[in-house]
């Protein structure tokens, strides 16, 4: 018994420190509530823990309901132990408080996220002795958290659904629509459409004209939008849904739904190459934009229609070729730009050549979509413009004339196409230093000159200066530029001096005065001279035999001057004879055989369709234009009878003996006027100047003569 009292002795001190004295509550606020806003500032309260024990006690402090108000929106945790800040988010606190010691400040945060529900939320907070293992010496708290209120709506098409859709003519198609809530709190929200237009049809299916939704829920609503039986691909219609708050009517949103009418088997057909380009030879790839304006999968043939040169539909190109390739299955509604043609250019294109081609699209019987592309020949394009005669000789870039001397520059300047396609050069010309009141010949707007590749023209541009110019000089520029490619470009500058009485030609500069023209050899001047005089002679001679052996009827047909003349005339020699006869008239020029002759004519030049006028009665005969050097041939007519001959003249006294020639001609000596062709041209050049010896020039060719 005794053993048994001092057994229970022992055990009333252990039950004596079971209960644990300690109190946990409130801080600030003093009554644990507090505002927040879905996704705004955290808020932050505190409680204060009391050690009534006599011992020291360790506590600890947890959140029982964090999970729940996670799923809420709402995070809480203990931020400090009262005496120091905690780390990290943690839902449970320990530490050790001396007896009777009181620990305030121990902070609760909480955290609302966008989520956060609208209402109040209460936070269970639990303190536990760890010294006691009794859990009914736990003590509890509880926080209250008031979220407020926040409306939303969301209205957008289905996941896997667009705002744009189709339907056959007279038939319908529907649009699956997402509506959210968007808010904290449920709602309901009304659902309308607007915006149908006549004979179309839009309604929501089923008459569902509202929804309700949790907050942050989503559910689906459906549209319907049905199209005109006489309806055509171009038509459409664009119809407003609202979805809006009951809670709040200000808040809505709303979606436009965009309906197209789909053709059977239609297609629209739109060029993304509208202009190609290319060299002779080079295949032009051409790409297009191919849609479906049906609902079901087609296979559609792309394909040239009507193809030609520029704009005129006669004129098909030749040596071309057109090709199709690329996509052609496409699925309902569904568009590719992968459908594409090839064209391969002719290789004897000429650069600058454009083919209008008309493209088509097209699904068995269904409706013809086409289109019109372009192809356009280029080519690398060398204009060139060099101060040269044709046939690469040099040419002067310094002239002297005379006032009111007219000089073209067709023979020394030449334009080139080095490129290996044809080309056409544009020919402008202007004064870049003098040249007032000077006539400037080339045509308004430039000279447009078509130039087969490596061919070559002369430039067909003039100038005359005015007759008060004497002495003065101006500098001309002439640009040709590429028309395939305006920066192939290049100028040729020339200088030009006007004559005055003293002038005379200098080793760097050109005379180009009324007697003088560009130089040639001396073996043709002398051999056109030797030619001249023989042919003179055998004309001379030809006449006094038919003299002799006509009758007196014929010799009336001829000139008297070479009867009066005789044998013995006939070998005088030198204008110093010719001077002795002063009784004699003047002399009439031969008559030309039978059918070699003709009157002076006027004929256009076919090479720049100058009027050239024709003295020289020969035929055939042979000239050049003294524009653009085209060599001309006139022919004599057949059966054409020679002209008649001047009338004889009146008898003439006998001649004076012939005045014997001086052994050694004096320097400068004089002879009278002759006629002579200009060995370059082949033109009759009359010559009126009596100097000798004299050089002239021919101004056709520019070729220079020399008399002696």
């Amino acid at each position: 018994m005794r053993w048994l009292m001092i057994a229970l002795l022992l055990l009333l001190p252990g039950v004596q420190a079971a209960q644990s004295d300690f109190e946990f509550r409130l801080d600030t606020p003093a009554d644990g509530e507090a505002d927040i806003d879905p996704g705004g500032d955290w808020a932050n309260l505190t409680v204060e823990l009391e050690n009534l024990n006599s011992d020291q006690r360790r506590f600890k402090l947890t959140i029982p309901n964090a999970d729940a108000l996670s799923d809420n929106g709402i995070e809480v945790w203990w931020s400090s132990d009262g005496d120091n800040d905690l780390p990290g988010q943690s839902r449970s606190l320990e530490f050790n408080l001396p007896s009777n010691e009181l620990r305030s400040g121990i902070r609760v945060s909480v955290e609302p996220r966008t989520s956060a529900l609208y209402g109040s939320h209460f936070i269970e907070l639990n303190c536990h002795d760890l010294t006691e293992g009794d859990p009914d010496e736990d003590r509890q708290l509880q926080l209250q958290i008031d979220v407020s209120r926040v409306v939303d709506v969301t209205l957008a098409p289905a996941e896997g659904v667009t705002g744009n859709g189709s339907a056959d003519i007279g038939e319908a198609t529907t649009y699956l629509l997402k509506v959210t809530n968007s808010g904290n709190s449920q709602d309901t929200f009304d659902l309308e459409v607007d915006g149908t237009s006549s004979g179309w049809e839009a309604e929501m299916v089923s008459d569902d004209d509202e929804i309700n939704l949790d907050a942050h829920a989503s559910g689906y609503v459906t549209v319907e939008v049905t199209a005109p039986p006489d309806a055509s691909y171009s038509e459409m219609l664009t119809v407003q849904v609202t979805a809006r708050s009951q809670l709040q009517g200000t808040v809505s949103m709303q979606l436009e739904l965009t309906t197209h009418v789909r053709v059977f088997q239609g297609l629209l057909l739109e060029p993304l190459t509208a202009l190609g380009a290319g060299g002779p030879g080079d295949s032009v790839v051409l790409k297009f934009k191919v849609t479906n304006k049906w609902s079901e999968e087609v296979d559609f043939q792309l394909a040239r229609g009507a193809w030609y040169m520029g704009d005129t539909p006669e004129n098909t190109p030749s040596g071309w070729t057109f090709s199709e390739g690329g996509d052609t299955l496409l699925g309902g509604y569904a568009s590719t730009e992968n459908a594409r043609a090839t064209v391969s250019i002719a290789s004897g294109a000429d650069a600058g050549d454009v083919v209008t081609i008309e493209v088509t699209a097209q699904v068995g019987d269904g409706e013809l979509a086409q289109t019109t592309v372009q192809v356009q020949v280029e080519g690398d394009y060398d204009i060139q413009l060099a101060n040269e005669k044709e046939g690469g000789l040099p040419a002067p870039a310094s002239f002297n004339i005379d006032a009111e001397q007219q000089l073209t520059f067709a023979t020394y300047v030449q334009v080139k196409n080095r490129a290996s396609v044809s080309d056409t050069a544009v020919i402008t010309a202007d004064f870049t230093a003098g040249g007032q009141g000077w006539e400037l010949d080339v045509p308004e707007g430039g000279l447009d000159i078509f130039l087969a590749s490596e061919a070559e023209k002369g430039v067909l541009v003039a100038v005359r200066p005015p007759a008060d110019s004497q002495g003065t000089m101006a500098t001309l520029e002439i640009t040709a530029t590429s028309v395939g490619d305006p920066s192939s470009t290049q100028s040729v500058s020339l200088t030009i001096h006007v004559n005055s009485l003293s002038d005379g030609g200098g080793s760097q500069t050109e005379n180009l005065g009324q007697d003088k023209q560009l130089p040639v050899p001396i073996e043709i001047l002398v051999g056109t001279v030797l030619l001249i005089g023989l042919g003179v002679s055998s004309v001379f001679y030809l006449q006094q035999r038919s003299r002799k052996a006509a009758s007196s009827e014929d010799q009336a047909a001829y000139s008297d001057e070479w009867g009066a003349m005789g044998e013995e005339a006939a070998n005088t020699a030198g204008p110093a004879a010719a001077a002795a006869q002063t009784t004699m008239p003047a002399a009439a020029p031969p008559a030309p055989p039978p059918g070699a002759a003709a009157g002076p004519v006027t004929v256009a030049c076919p090479g720049c369709q100058t009027q050239l006028q024709i003295a020289d009665t020969q035929r055939p005969l042979t000239v050049k234009c003294p524009t653009c050097a085209t060599p001309l041939t006139l022919q004599a007519q057949p059966g054409a009878a020679p002209p008649a001959a001047p009338p004889p003249p009146p008898a003439a006294p006998p001649a004076a003996p012939p005045a014997a020639p001086p052994a050694t001609p004096p320097t400068n000596a004089a002879a009278g006027p002759v006629t002579v062709a200009c060995p370059g041209c082949q033109t009759q050049l009359q010559i009126t100047d009596t100097r000798r010896p004299l050089t002239v020039a021919c101004p056709g060719c520019q070729t220079q003569l020399k008399l002696t």
